[in-house]
């Protein structure tokens, strides 16, 4: 494996291009993964290691935003077959990681016999690999700097996390719902102030689009603040499966 930039792998979930994403970057400690995508792409997630000449064994930190399925799902079957992985999460969320039925159970009430073949397998994961923040935390991965802020809005659990000048905002950043005219209404009132000298990674947006985070391209100016997240009206997002177990 040789040492790289962050790089995007398109996760084609349900085998539709430019709905969920991963970022990934060499720390020199092994690899880090923003997010892991649901258990429904691991091998999608595989092939974009594999291209990068990197494998599960090459994983070593795990950076969750918050634990909604198409965000965290797959991160117990990465820790099994990483065994050097370790996962960082917002406090709040930790525990439905290491006991994932009630998370689980909330949005089986939402997608019903759909579960498996939208998210997959959800694994628990113990609890030794699993490191819990409360947000203003610098951790040292590697060579890299990493700090953890505390991002509340579309979920009560949310993190987003600075490297460098690289800025990875989960589902904080902004949201937009396609093919649909009708407006969507405000759902979450916060907002997010990049800090002074980040930039998105790499001159991306991160949107939810349908639900599911991507990178759109559309350019963020320093110091800009988003404006609320929306979602759509009458209905719960595919990113609000799990919100009843978290409280958000």
């Amino acid at each position: 494996m040789q040492n790289f930039e962050p790089q995007l792998i398109d996760l084609h979930f349900q085998g539709t291009p430019g709905v969920v994403a991963v970022y990934v970057w060499d720390t020199g400690d092994g690899l880090a993964l923003v997010d892991t995508g649901p258990g429904s792409t691991l091998e999608a997630l595989k092939a974009g290691l594999d291209l990068l000449g990197a494998g599960w064994g090459d994983v070593r930190h795990i950076l969750l935003t918050h634990i909604h399925f198409d965000h965290a799902g797959a991160a117990g079957q990465i820790l099994d077959y990483s065994p050097r992985a370790r996962v960082y999460v917002h406090e709040r969320g930790a525990r439905h990681l290491v006991s994932p039925e009630r998370l689980y159970a909330s949005a089986a009430q939402i997608y019903g016999d759909q579960m498996e073949a939208l998210w997959g397998e959800m694994r628990p994961m113990d609890a030794d690999r699993v490191t819990a923040l409360a947000g203003g935390e610098t951790l040292r991965l590697g060579g890299a700097e990493v700090r953890a802020l505390y991002t509340p809005g579309h979920a009560v659990h949310h993190l987003a996390y600075v490297v460098g000048d690289e800025l990875y905002t989960g589902d904080v950043g902004a949201s937009a719902w396609c093919h649909s005219s009708r407006p969507a209404r405000p759902h979450h009132r916060r907002t997010l102030i990049w800090p002074p000298g980040s930039r998105v990674p790499p001159n991306w947006a991160p949107w939810t689009c349908g639900g599911c985070t991507w990178p759109i391209s559309v350019p963020m100016p320093r110091g800009q603040t988003t404006g609320p997240t929306a979602g759509k009206p009458g209905t719960r997002s595919q990113v609000d499966a799990g919100t009843a177990a978290t409280g958000g």
